[in-house]
């Protein structure tokens, strides 16, 4: 494990070093929610982390007052969306944990899925925009690095089953590919070497592996 890490600007390349010791860890749900054509929603972020990208509705864990995982989920998938859920409507998919993201701190996300179709009447809060986008919009939007590349990859890999993965997001950027998921070459997550078959790998400045796969990944010809 690297002692520093490449620390970039929101949105822009790497300018300093920070030492990894010095980051917080925080503790995140992020939440899949599908409606009956089965398009995602998604959160057009005006807030960090993440400002001005999107991604799955879902928000840190409160820590002070020992708040679970699942709890968190349900949580924030009513304080986003306006919907009720019962832990038993959620299906744990993934675990990920993220080394030095953006070079602000390191993440510890649990992936959950509502397991059946939802109708959301919000389009517009403090937090952003939510928009419903089908599979293959997702890598042409502005997206985070490490989203693109593993977590939507692993996402749709292990869709109603389970997988862990870590990513260290420390090392530079290249390709033309800032850390906000931005890319000059066209990057698209459903090319990732994520979905390759493999279980570990490199791309635009991130190394990743897979530590738990719910069955046997397969092996890559």
């Amino acid at each position: 494990m690297r002692g520093n890490l490449r620390r970039p600007p929101e949105g822009g390349t790497p300018t300093g070093t920070l030492p990894l010791s010095n980051l917080p860890y925080r503790i995140a749900a992020l939440c899949y929610l599908f409606d009956d054509q089965d398009r995602v929603l998604l959160l057009h972020r005006h807030k960090k982390p993440n400002r001005h990208l999107y991604s799955p509705v879902g928000g840190k864990l409160e820590t002070s007052i020992g708040e679970s995982p699942t709890s968190c989920a349900v949580r924030e998938i009513e304080e986003e969306t306006g919907l009720v859920v019962s832990p038993s409507e959620l299906h744990l998919t993934g675990i990920v944990s993220e080394t030095g993201y953006q070079g602000e701190s390191h993440w510890l996300m649990f992936l959950y899925e509502v397991t059946h179709p939802v109708q959301v009447e919000r389009t517009t809060f403090d937090e952003g925009e939510l928009e419903w986008h089908t599979r293959g919009e997702i890598s042409s939007l502005a997206i985070p690095i490490t989203d693109r590349h593993i977590i939507w990859p692993m996402f749709w890999r292990y869709r109603g089953e389970f997988f862990a993965a870590h990513i260290d997001c420390t090392g530079p950027t290249s390709g033309g590919e800032d850390f906000g998921g931005n890319s000059d070459g066209g990057h698209s997550g459903e090319d990732s070497v994520a979905l390759s078959g493999n279980t570990s790998g490199s791309i635009s400045g991130l190394t990743w592996r897979l530590e738990q796969p719910w069955k046997d990944a397969p092996n890559p010809e």
